[in-house]
């Protein structure tokens, strides 16, 4: 049996459901007669047959909200993928099976407002085409499926974070009342109309993802066992962590199972000692039942105010945990939950009825976007080397389906986490089919404003024009890092067009910003309420400005890029009839520093940053800026999410130093036993917020210097930095293979080696002063005086 995914070419979204274009269109949807319009269901869904001889064919599959596919009762595919109505996601695998009797089943979950804000809904059903010989015997609508409701199943709104999802319950006693019920066809096989009606339901459209890992472990070790109610306001004692009650309960992570008498409570603290996302697995005989609770951290105190150090266990609390709960019979059952949870601990509440309850099995299915991570880089410095992992981690657990803000939480996908997200991802890996996705879910957005929607998808629709803006540098980021096809590109530039022609409608009579709609968020600095700035909701804020400058500056360089110099003169010239406004407003002479508001009463680090960025002050006006940035203690400081775009200006103006020094802000998270970055600093609500992993993007593009210097990463510019005695080695993932480069400064020489694919040149820039790189390899020997000497320069192809 060998089954592979593969993508479909994706056809023109704007004759879906009105032309047949996939063949999964010529299956129907369909359902469990008897569905009452709200009810929370678990469907199974069956198709025995058989084979005359060994068959490869294709089958293309999607449901609403939720599908697991079993073929020969191995699970071989989740999904679909995250999407919205208009998108509806489907996948196609390839199978090839021996001659002989075979079972396909689908098990599918439709939870309703029960599911996570990020799932969305039509209503419940199931769709299976197949190509080939397998096309009659397949086809829902046309084969004979058998369904059955699965009864074991129940759901109840979780108190502590419904946003992420309901309680999944699954009582195996009610297993018994399964039984085989009538299928329905709740829409039929499309059929294409020359008159341009577009059918209702599920527009169908296929996602171009891989699997999502999917990986049963055992990680870490039990660290305390106790018959205290850990879930109530009781702490963990430094008895409950004695190894004598502990060793029973490791063993079952070693596959030893444990046996509990009748009529016994036990609560179990696992720490799986990394963060990890993944479905609760336990497989349970006996009477009795489990709550399977994931946590971030413990607390120190009952209220779950304060985390502390996360390593610490004893004289800890858990809080507000989040989780599944499982009920047994006397029959061994296999448990897993219907959505994956996070976290690093997980607590374990189980209790035995009238006879003993046996566990053979605690694990937990990981789960998460299957970057290779393959770009790496090593530092003489041990700090840098330390914070990779950490970063690296955090970046992984935030990439799913989509790109996330984090596991725990929220589990949305936002545009400002998301394009730090995607930046890590291009120095990660050479795969970016994420990262377009990403671009392609926002811009799918814009039907419910004519803005990019803050998150997305979602049931619950938000909208932020600050992260609208952002949208614009995310896409310009891809561009510039990848080799999108045109026909993308070109789409893609319509609907910023159209999205940036919006904003106009908010200019006051000075051509700027005011009283923007939605949440204009910027960032989570202490001074700020809700992570807005003064001013910016109702009135006139520098930064929302200085958000729309930079958007339109970079709208302007990608119509460059793509030859409409018309449309490129537009958007600079709307730039700078903004950017002189945004001066005259908010330029403060004697301080050398751009105002937040109008009023000139508040000043930030973000207002600086945006500022320089865009170049919107003369040169020597901007050196001053900078100097005041830097050394003004009074500005509003930048959180760990709007550090980036400090980072980007620090690396802009050659301080590369400064961004070492701001890594302490990580350094603390480290020595507060995180694995993953926060949110934020302390108090932070999230441990693990891939925004705060961009450091990670940052030694790769800003410390050994490496950027696309043109569109497609056709150019290179490397323009590194290194302190004496520093060594930087590791290689970038590029399209066209990998940037490989060594670095090292000893005694005021600069040792370089670059290696770059073959059909890739550039630019050389260190200490004022450029050279060429030419394909494959180069090598420079430079002197580091104040004006820089090549000593030697060596080219090899």
């Amino acid at each position: 049996m060998r089954i592979t995914r593969f993508s479909v070419e994706p056809q023109d979204i704007n004759r879906g459901n009105i032309k047949v274009q996939y063949e999964i269109e010529k299956a129907a949807w369909i359902w469990r007669d008897g569905w009452d319009g709200k009810q929370t269901e678990v469907v199974l869904f069956k198709r025995d047959f058989e084979l005359s001889e060994e068959q490869t064919f294709v089958i293309h599959v999607s449901a609403d909200q939720r599908f697991q596919l079993f073929l020969n009762n191995t699970p071989f595919a989740l999904g679909p993928d995250r999407s919205d109505l208009m998108h509806w996601s489907f996948a196609s695998y390839r199978i090839t099976l021996p001659k002989g009797k075979h079972l396909l089943e689908a098990k599918v979950f439709w939870l309703g407002d029960f599911a996570p804000a990020a799932q969305t809904t039509y209503r419940p059903g199931f769709i299976l085409a197949a190509e080939g010989v397998a096309k009659q015997i397949l086809n829902t609508g046309f084969a004979q499926w058998q369904a059955t409701k699965l009864h074991e199943y129940s759901f109840e709104q979780s108190h502590n974070n419904p946003v992420v999802g309901a309680t999944c319950i699954i009582n195996s006693k009610n297993k018994r009342k399964n039984k085989l019920c009538k299928i329905e066809n709740v829409l039929e096989p499309l059929i294409s109309t020359s008159k341009g009606g577009m059918r209702r339901g599920w527009r169908l459209h296929p996602s171009l993802l891989p699997d999502q890992i999917n990986i049963q472990v055992a990680p870490g070790q039990i660290k305390a066992v106790s018959n205290k109610q850990l879930f109530s306001g009781k702490k963990i004692e430094q008895e409950d962590t004695m190894p004598k009650k502990i060793k029973i309960w490791q063993g079952l992570l070693n596959s030893v199972p444990v046996e509990i008498p009748a009529k016994q409570e036990e609560y179990i603290l696992w720490d799986l000692e990394n963060y990890y996302c993944g479905y609760s697995t336990i497989s349970l005989q006996g009477t009795g039942s489990v709550e399977f609770m994931w946590v971030e951290s413990l607390f120190d105190d009952a209220d779950g105010e304060i985390k502390g150090n996360r390593n610490k266990i004893v004289a800890k609390y858990v809080s507000a945990p989040q989780g599944d709960h499982f009920i047994a019979t006397n029959e061994q059952y296999n448990y897993e939950s219907c959505w994956w949870r996070s976290g690093r601990y997980v607590i374990l509440h189980i209790k035995s009825e009238d006879t003993p309850l046996k566990i053979t099995n605690l694990s937990i299915q990981e789960t998460r976007y299957p970057w290779d991570n393959k770009g790496k880089i090593k530092s003489s410095d041990s700090h840098i080397n330390k914070i990779i992992p950490f970063l690296t981690r955090g970046f992984e657990m935030c990439s799913h389906e989509t790109f996330i803000d984090c596991p725990y939480y929220e589990q949305l996908m936002y545009v400002g986490d998301s394009r730090l997200e995607a930046l890590c991802g291009y120095v990660m890996s050479g795969d970016s089919r994420l990262q377009q996705r990403a671009i392609d879910l926002f811009d799918w957005s814009k039907s419910q404003w004519g803005f990019i929607a803050e998150h997305y998808p979602s049931k619950t629709p938000q909208l932020s024009t600050t992260f609208s803006l952002l949208w614009v540098t995310m896409l310009n980021d891809h561009i510039m890092w990848r080799r999108p096809s045109h026909s993308w590109i070109k789409e893609k530039l319509i609907s910023m067009r159209i999205m940036l022609e919006n904003y106009a409608l908010y200019l006051n009579k000075d051509n700027l910003l005011e009283a923007l709609p939605g949440w204009s968020f910027v960032d989570w600095p202490a001074e700020w309420t809700d992570g807005i700035p003064p001013e910016a909701e109702d009135g006139v804020s520098s930064i929302c400005n200085l958000h729309y400058i930079f958007a339109l500056q970079t709208a302007a360089h990608l119509e460059s890029v793509f030859g409409d110099t018309d449309r490129k003169n537009k958007f600079l010239q709307q730039a700078h009839a903004v950017a002189l406004t945004v001066k005259k407003a908010f330029w403060n002479q004697q301080k050398s520093l751009i105002a937040d508001n109008m009023s000139q009463s508040s000043f930030s680090e973000h207002a600086q940053c945006l500022a320089l960025l865009t170049d919107i002050l003369p040169r020597k006006v901007a050196e001053k800026c900078f100097n005041s940035l830097i050394s003004n203690n009074n500005l509003t400081r930048c959180s760990s999410y709007f550090s980036f775009y400090l980072f980007e200006v620090l690396n802009k103006y050659n301080r590369q130093d400064l961004i070492i020094n701001k890594l302490e802000l990580w350094q603390e998270m480290l020595k507060l036993g995180a694995v993953t970055p926060f949110e934020r600093p302390e108090p932070s609500r999230s441990d693990c917020h891939a925004w705060s992993s961009h450091p990670l993007f940052h030694f790769f593009a800003s410390i050994a210097g490496i950027r696309p210097a043109a569109a497609g990463f056709k150019k290179v510019l490397v323009h590194p930095y290194l302190k004496e005695r520093d060594k930087i080695s590791g290689e970038l993932p590029h399209p066209d293979g990998f940037i490989k480069f060594d670095f090292s400064l000893q005694d005021n020489i600069l040792q370089s080696k670059i290696d770059l694919p073959e059909t890739v040149d550039g630019i050389f820039h260190y200490n004022g002063r450029s050279y060429s790189l030419n394909q494959g390899r180069n090598f420079f020997i430079c002197k580091n005086n104040e004006n820089i000497e090549c000593i030697h320069k060596l080219t090899c192809n």
